[in-house]
Formats: structure tokens, C-alpha cells, sequence
């Protein structure tokens, strides 16, 4: 059977001029989680990727490692990360959140024709008492915005026309819908099994 590669529902959402009109198109309980994390005395840094020392990404690394092992998750290999900072070495960035001068949260943000992708992001266990996943992607919007972004994407949704192969989208779905996005439905991807035999 063949195998969907890429999203076939995105969620998408226009970036007001103001930041109070960006906090103010959330759902209630992110805009409360946002003004929370507004509060907790994370410091957030934007950091273009060929701005990132060694220093910053063997950091990163073994907060990915640790991420990865904690939520039984293998995630993106520092290979392909690698690959990602070099495709986009000049429309891209790492949002940075720092807590107690130690790395919490990585957000990677893709620019492109005006629209600011969040791509991937990891974190250390006390991202979540700290709000850092509305905190983050709230800093990653304000970033996107900055670099002349009118829309931002917070990538893949469950796409209710395949049930079947977007379960495991459902949570992290409604988390994202909070921000009340509108949808994007493009054209299923498929990768076909190669055939039998030579």
C-alpha cells in the first residue's frame, strides 16, 4: 500500500501589525498560556543559522539527544538538521529559549515568500510547566513577523479525509487549532512500495 510522505492538511494563520492583535486571534487558554509564559523569565534570543557557534550547536544536540530519549522519540538525525541549516542558511533561524541560563526550547522557523514555517522544535522536560510550547511558537510568530513574514505555518493537521492515517495528528492538531489557523488542504502524496522483482 503506498505511504503518505507529506502533509496533505496545513494550518496557516495571517500576523497582525501588533502584538496585541496577534495575542488577541488565540483561543482563550493560549492567550492565557502566552501572557503565563510571558511572566516565567525565559529569555527568548532569534539566532539565523549561520549566526550559530559550535558552542550554541553541541547545546542543541544533546538537548535534541535527551528530547529524543525522553519522549521515545527518534526525531530528525543532527545530519539532516545539518542539511536543513544549510539549505536555508539565509531564510531561517532558530528561536532560542533559555531558562535559568540553561537551553529549555529549540524552535526552527523556515522563511519564504513571506510565510514563516515552524518546522521542528524540542525542549527539556520543564518546558511544560513553563508554557514554553505556546511561549515559543508565540516568540517564533513575533520573529517571522520581524523578517516581513504576512503569514506564519504551523505545519501538519489531522486531515479529516484520511482518518485512517492521521490518528496520531488529532492531539497535536487541536493544540495548534487554539491559535485558530484556517486550513490548507493540498493533494495527497503517496510513496509506492517498488514493485516485486527485478
Amino acid at each position: 500500500a503506498p505511504r503518505r510522505y507529506a502533509a496533505s492538511r496545513t494550518l496557516a494563520l495571517p500576523l497582525p501589525a501588533s502584538d496585541a492583535g496577534l495575542i488577541a486571534s488565540f483561543a482563550p487558554k493560549r492567550r492565557r498560556e502566552a501572557r503565563l509564559a510571558a511572566n516565567e523569565g525565559v529569555n527568548y534570543s532569534i539566532r539565523p543559522f549561520p549566526d550559530l557557534g559550535e558552542a550554541e550547536l553541541a547545546e542543541m544536540a544533546a538537548l535534541h539527544a535527551a528530547w529524543s530519549g525522553e519522549r521515545r522519540l527518534p526525531g530528525f538525525s543532527e545530519p539532516f538538521l545539518a542539511s536543513v541549516r544549510a539549505a536555508f542558511r539565509d531564510a531561517g533561524h532558530c528561536v532560542l529559549a533559555r531558562f535559568d541560563g540553561r537551553l529549555a526550547a529549540v524552535f526552527y522557523l523556515l522563511l519564504y515568500d513571506r510565510v514563516g514555517y515552524y518546522y521542528y522544535t524540542f525542549s527539556d522536560p520543564v518546558a511544560d510547566r513553563l508554557h514554553l510550547g505556546v511561549g515559543g511558537i508565540h516568540a517564533a510568530m513575533r520573529s517571522a513577523r520581524d523578517a516581513g513574514c504576512d503569514f506564519f505555518d504551523l505545519g501538519a493537521g489531522f486531515d479529516e479525509r484520511y482518518p485512517e492515517s492521521c490518528a496520531t495528528w488529532r492531539g497535536f492538531s487541536f493544540f495548534k487549532e487554539q491559535f485558530h489557523p484556517f486550513a490548507v488542504y493540498h493533494p495527497p502524496s503517496l510513496a509506492f512500495p517498488p514493485p516485486d522483482g527485478p
